[in-house]
């Protein structure tokens, strides 16, 4: 009962950071587009994210204008690296402040990490999208 209890639980927060994702894409997505950082900013292991209404898409990015991130592969959707441009498929690209998206693990390790799940296929939009793959890396959580 425990266990079921707890994976109710993860679900739970899972769907609440889903929806609070989408409050902050409808409240912030314009303005954000407008005042992000510039994309040679960016450093390895960085959480990157592109802003569309109503959703944001995220990536980890891992080096030499690399981005690892679920995408769209065939008929299936799982984890592959992409360069920069397609990743951002014609929208600007931003960054998460170490605040949103905390660092837990060096930058290679979160990198390596990325790694690790390479080509996975368990996508599911509330409780193992993008922006959850991204926090797993650099910080070992799902949730924010």
């Amino acid at each position: 009962i425990r266990a079921v209890l707890g994976n109710l639980v993860k679900t739970a927060n899972k769907i609440d950071d889903t929806l609070e994702n989408f409050k902050d894409s409808v409240e912030n997505g314009i303005m954000r587009a407008l005042f992000s950082p510039e994309v040679e900013e960016i450093k390895l292991a960085d959480h990157l994210f592109t802003q569309s209404v109503p959703y944001t898409h995220h990536g980890i990015y891992v080096g030499n204008n690399r981005v690892i991130h679920y995408a769209q592969d065939g008929d299936r959707i799982s984890i592959k690296e992409d360069s920069l441009e397609i990743f951002a498929d014609g929208k600007k690209i931003h960054r998460k402040s170490e605040e949103e998206s905390p660092l837990s693990y060096s930058r290679e390790e979160a990198v390596s990490r990325a790694y690790r799940r390479f080509a996975e296929k368990e996508y599911n939009l509330v409780i193992n999208n993008c922006e959850n793959f991204v926090r797993w890396c650099r910080n070992g959580t799902k949730n924010s």
